[in-house]
């Protein structure tokens, strides 16, 4: 199907709706980051020309967001996750989608917010680990296929190289590394906060308890203190970057979601 920019902004509006209700019920905490922290402070709601929405859990609370998520978004919606190593892919970062159809476009993506050291240093070491560690795992997990349907015949060659390239790397191994390194230092007594696919750590105190603000028609949640969140992330944030100007239409494949 073909869906213009604004259908996609209205349906991910409302999973992120569907999400903040339920992370209500459960008690679990979970904030709006990168650009979706940013189009509610800037624009209360959704940056005109995104195409995705974003949040962040605390890694105490993600198993128990992945359960509630599967238990209780409504029959349109699913998780598009799995940590199961039977499984012949295996999601790195969890989406919220449109049940039946693809999330390589159209989906609310979940990070998760992990511990790491306060010394600059290590925090460094940790990105380059944890970035290398998702690169060969996003690697080993995607097949050609997938990458065809999303990039160009110049992508997918580097990626069928890269492919080769670590053939003899084993994917549970390689899952096990990166599933220790988020619990390698504790999130309740760490100081320092990062997402492992990021490198810019942040302190703790920043999310905070999180603060509300108006998403479209209802309360989302950011980071307690978005000022410096954002500051951290976009520099002058309510000065908008040029981008490329939005596709007319988007097209959602079907895809036979994992379960």
């Amino acid at each position: 199907m073909k869906k213009s920019l604004k259908e996609i902004q209205e349906i991910e509006t409302d999973m992120l709706k569907e999400i903040y209700h339920i992370c209500q019920r459960n008690d679990i905490p979970y904030f709006l980051s990168y650009g979706s922290a940013l189009g509610a402070i800037r624009h209360g709601g959704p940056i005109p020309w995104d195409t995705d929405s974003d949040i962040i859990v605390p890694i105490t609370h993600f198993e128990t967001f992945c359960a509630a998520m599967r238990n209780e978004l409504p029959e349109k919606y699913y998780l598009d996750y799995t940590n199961d190593q039977s499984e012949k892919k295996n999601m790195l970062i969890p989406r919220i989608g449109l049940k039946g159809y693809s999330t390589s476009i159209l989906h609310v993506d979940v990070f998760k917010l992990v511990g790491v050291s306060s010394d600059p240093e290590l925090q460094k070491q940790f990105a380059e680990k944890t970035k290398k560690l998702s690169k060969i795992l996003k690697i080993k997990s995607n097949s050609l296929i997938d990458v065809y349907n999303n990039t160009s015949i110049r992508n997918c060659c580097y990626f069928l190289f890269m492919k080769c390239f670590y053939f003899w790397c084993n994917k549970n191994i390689i899952h096990k590394q990166l599933n220790d390194l988020c619990f390698l230092y504790p999130y309740e007594e760490s100081v320092y906060v990062t997402n492992p696919n990021d490198d810019k750590a942040i302190e703790k105190f920043v999310y905070g308890n999180g603060t509300k603000v108006n998403y479209c028609d209802f309360l989302g949640t950011v980071p307690e203190h978005y000022d410096k969140y954002l500051k951290h992330f976009y520099d002058d944030y309510m000065l908008p970057r040029k981008y490329r100007e939005a596709k007319q239409y988007y097209e959602i494949r079907k895809f036979r979601q994992i379960k």
